[in-house]
């Protein structure tokens, strides 16, 4: 799997605007709308 790139995040935030995502070493971060937990978001359909 490749590493996901800024413009893979600017999509996601565009789908998902009540979501705060960083990008780390290539994976996107996402935290809950709650804070209560982090996830991995690996699989993106672009």
């Amino acid at each position: 799997m490749s590493a996901l790139t800024v413009k893979d995040l600017e999509h996601l935030q565009r789908q998902n605007p009540d979501y705060q995502m960083e990008l780390v070493g290539g994976e996107i971060i996402i935290m809950s709308p709650s804070g209560l937990g982090i996830n991995n978001f690996i699989n993106l359909d672009v």
